[in-house]
């Protein structure tokens, strides 16, 4: 295939570049990781010359690492929208009763969990390669990986912080739960993907996991303060 005749075909089904990504992501989730990958195999997947790939990227690891922060920031983004929208549309406890504070936060952990599980599945390419290559091979993905999820996770820490309503103080307790809690989806979700016939099974478990970690540390922090 000609450069002239490839450029045409970039045009009428999308550009060589997010042809690669996108043929790397088919491979990844299916196959193997991200770093085993062909450069030959991605263009044959993405329908292109082998060729184009230097049009696009100086070497592998340019590309490698340009598409785990190009999927990282469009799905950091989605993900986070996942526990906002339900903060913002279930309305705080007009009481202060620990009770009615509880109620409100199983039913936004509840409602979360359905958003964040429903976008794994439906971006689950991206996920699977991303969360295979936490633990990969290639120690410049692992890097790329673990500093999404860490940002991930300070994400939920800035919204619990506006949004929490339980009488935590202690500024160190709610990034180590945001941390424990964005770790523990992010293997949960790969089960998730990986076994849809229990996922009913990992979302009640993921929600106790959230919840007991939650009621742990205000009862920690309670006992701390002599509360208990």
């Amino acid at each position: 295939m000609s450069d002239k005749n490839e450029s045409r075909q970039d045009n009428k089904k999308g550009g060589g570049r997010d042809r690669l990504i996108q043929a790397a992501l088919i491979l990844a989730s299916t196959t193997r990781s991200l770093a085993s990958l062909g450069l030959r195999e991605i263009a044959r997947v993405a329908g292109l010359n082998p060729n184009t790939f230097y049009r696009h990227f100086e070497n592998f690891d340019d590309f490698a690492l340009t598409m785990i922060h190009q999927l990282g920031a469009g799905l950091r983004a989605s993900v986070r929208d996942c526990w906002r929208l339900p903060m913002r549309d279930i309305p705080q406890s007009k009481t202060k009763e620990l009770a009615a504070i509880i109620e409100r936060a199983q039913r936004v952990v509840s409602a979360s969990l359905d958003l964040t599980l429903d976008h794994f599945a439906a971006n689950r390419n991206a996920y699977i390669t991303g969360i295979r290559e936490i633990h990969g091979a290639s120690p410049l993905l692992r890097k790329a990986t673990q500093e999404l999820v860490s940002n991930i996770a300070k994400d939920l820490a800035n919204d619990l912080t506006l949004d929490l309503t339980l009488p935590m103080t202690d500024e160190k307790m709610i990034p180590d739960i945001a941390h424990a809690v964005i770790r523990q989806m992010t293997f949960i979700g790969f089960e998730y993907l990986e076994e849809p016939e229990r996922r009913e099974e990992l979302k009640e478990q993921a929600e106790r996991f959230i919840l007991l970690l939650g009621w742990g540390a205000l009862a920690m922090q309670q006992g701390n303060e002599g509360q208990i």
